[in-house]
């Protein structure tokens, strides 16, 4: 699969928490499987918030961009290492 394809998307979201968030809720605890899903939301939102975006929408492979293109972050540049840390400090 491509990088940031059909894995990035809702509905590869909703499958991996079906398999996944749903056993580790039953087999363990519910903040387990909440990790699970806040942990991929937040990627894919960070995504979004790169030049290239992510197909939220997949199989519609149009690309989803949450921030104007001047304000877009490079993957690999030194604005993604900032935000990086800023967001390593928050958590």
């Amino acid at each position: 699969l491509p990088h940031r394809g059909p894995l990035h998307s809702l509905m590869a979201f909703g499958i991996v928490f079906v398999l996944l968030g749903v056993p580790l809720v039953l087999c363990t605890s519910w903040p387990v499987a909440l990790a699970l899903a806040l942990g991929w939301l937040s990627h894919l939102v960070l995504d979004a918030c790169t030049k290239t975006g992510v197909p939220l929408f997949w199989p519609d492979e149009r690309r989803v961009r949450f921030l104007p293109p001047r304000l877009r972050v490079t993957t690999g540049s030194e604005a993604e290492g900032l935000v990086f840390a800023l967001c390593a400090l928050a958590s």
